[in-house]
């Protein structure tokens, strides 16, 4: 029974991890290809695109896909509308596993924001952002020349800061809480930028900004696709065992 499990994320890494143990699948992990020398986390794995929904389409029938379980990242939502469509034009099961965003505590002091644009009125000339939503951020604040953008990056970039205000800084996850606390308190930053994706796995930024009383500009997510969601690792699994004894 073959599996196209969508990973890039912590709770790929854990499906991937129980799907390939088990002698009744045949998993593969997809990639998308962003970060170079990704983890291998499954005995069979691809990278890059599949070429939009017909091209994925064309994969699962080649393939003979029985289940596409969707571990993308909360903000991959080209993909998971790309899966989710196919798999009911096939008629083969999505689940998808989206792990819950983050809750705003009363120490937090978060903008909630729904793009970079809302973050403006707020800025202060001088003021110090701490980009950890991805260098596609960077562009809303090319004609902000009193504002510095620092840009965390998991590679090297090929081109060099787009802008004059910014620069970027290299660090593969995960982060401790002490080397947040430690690099934040370095850089004098004055906001941090980031998507509410959830997870622990990158959550020490959060509680390092809380601990040290930094301003916060949270992304929302985009509208999730709520049929087949499943918060949990666990209950993504036990579903699919679930399909297979229907």
């Amino acid at each position: 029974m073959k599996i196209l499990l969508l990973a890039g994320t912590y709770e790929a890494r854990i499906i991937a991890k129980v799907i390939d143990k088990n002698l009744k699948y045949s998993l593969i992990s997809s990639l998308a290809g962003i970060t170079k020398n990704p983890i291998k986390i499954s005995k069979k794995m691809r990278c890059g695109g599949f070429g939009g929904q017909i091209g994925l389409a064309k994969f699962i029938n080649a393939n003979n896909i029985y289940c596409v379980i969707d571990a993308t990242h909360p903000f991959a939502t080209k993909i998971s509308y790309n899966a989710k469509t196919v798999c009911n034009q096939l008629d083969i099961p999505y689940l998808l596993c989206e792990r819950p965003p983050w809750i705003k505590t009363t120490k937090d002091k978060w903008f909630e924001i729904d793009n970079e644009n809302q973050l403006k009125p707020y800025l202060s000339d001088g003021d110090l952002i701490f980009v950890a939503s991805g260098r596609q951020s960077v562009a809303y604040f090319k004609s902000h020349k009193n504002i510095k953008l620092i840009c965390r990056q998991i590679d090297n970039p090929e081109l060099p800061f787009p802008h004059d205000n910014g620069s970027y800084l290299i660090g593969r996850p995960p982060f401790s809480l002490e080397s947040e606390i430690k690099l934040f308190q370095e850089l004098n930053i004055d906001w941090l930028l980031v998507k509410n994706s959830g997870g622990s796995q990158s959550e020490a930024k959060l509680i390092a900004a809380r601990e040290l009383g930094i301003r916060v500009a949270m992304i929302n997510r985009p509208n999730i696709l709520k049929s087949h969601n499943y918060s949990d690792t666990t209950e993504v699994i036990k579903r699919l065992y679930g399909l297979s004894n229907e």
